[in-house]
């Protein structure tokens, strides 16, 4: 496997970005093909302390969680209020919104603006509990989803794929381990999940161990179809796929989305902005580059 980091990247294949950083972030991207612009720029007004999730919805819409309940939707300068607190916010490619709050999985409902009560409020709508505790949640295809978290009955970690209700199929559990699972990632049929600093992907005869760091644990994990893996650790973004991985981003607490074929890296909060990255299809290419050179 090839362990790379943003110190030793091989100058012939990635460069510095020429793009205009807040301090403490770095950037090293492929020299042809990639568009990186900004999204969100740098601001102040993004200071607090109070902190911000970033979520993408499928046409592209940025939808910004402040403090676990007021949701900032910044083309159209629109706020939201939720009628509870949640802790995340999930978007299926066919369109339908999720959110998890405490044991409940739900979706919104969109209410309207009530005179003298402040912000237009939305409705968290249950439609099911989960018994995982803690748990997550992420895109499984089209329109099924994964959930993720540790079952106290049976005192493991799994991984269950809840299909589409037209399909007929209930939720169903394909995977327990001992150990501690912190994001999974796929289309329903291929699937990976992240523990520790490494990936592993879902065989007919358990898992797999697809990429490994040597430090760093990875806790956001998403899948490009066609192109590969892209994750994020406490410090930084980076790229995997087959068996071999980079980092390209160098920023504290990096949060990362993916819609229409762009990543979407939100830089260590909202001060420091969000970038929007096309042309992912260069990075499975790099490291083809590598391995043809040994």
């Amino acid at each position: 496997m090839l362990f790379l980091s943003l110190a030793v990247l091989p100058g012939a294949a990635l460069r510095a970005q020429a793009v205009a950083l807040p301090q403490g972030v770095k950037l090293a991207l492929p020299e042809k093909g990639i568009q990186v612009r900004w999204l969100l720029p740098p601001s102040l007004a993004g200071t607090s302390k109070i902190p911000v999730a970033l979520s993408v919805d499928p046409r592209g819409e940025v939808w910004l969680v402040r403090g676990h309940q007021v949701i900032f939707v910044p083309r159209e300068n629109a706020f939201f209020k939720s009628d509870r607190p949640f802790q995340q916010m999930a978007w299926l490619p066919a369109g339908a919104n999720l959110i998890r709050s405490g044991e409940v999985l739900g979706t919104f409902t969109f209410g309207g603006k009530k005179p003298g009560r402040g912000l237009p409020e939305i409705h968290l709508k249950p439609l099911t509990t989960v018994a995982l505790n803690p748990w997550g949640m992420a895109p499984a295809g089209r329109d099924g989803l994964y959930i993720i978290g540790y079952n106290p009955r049976k005192q493991l970690s799994q991984i269950c794929l809840l299909a589409p209700a037209a399909q007929g199929k209930r939720l169903a559990v394909l995977f327990r381990t001992s150990a501690q699972i912190s994001d999974v990632a796929g289309d329903g049929r291929v699937t990976y999940f992240s523990s520790g600093p490494s990936i592993w992907k879902l065989t007919a005869k358990g898992a797999k161990l697809v990429y490994a760091r040597r430090r760093g644990d990875i806790r956001r994990l998403i899948y490009a179809p066609g192109v590969g893996l892209f994750f994020a650790t406490d410090k930084s973004v980076g790229f995997a796929r087959d068996g071999d991985g980079f980092d390209f981003v160098q920023a504290p607490r990096p949060q990362i989305a993916l819609a229409q074929g762009e990543l979407y890296v939100m830089l260590g909060g909202l001060s420091q902005g969000v970038l929007r990255i096309g042309g992912l299809s260069r990075f499975s290419g790099v490291i083809r580059a590598w391995r043809r050179k040994g």
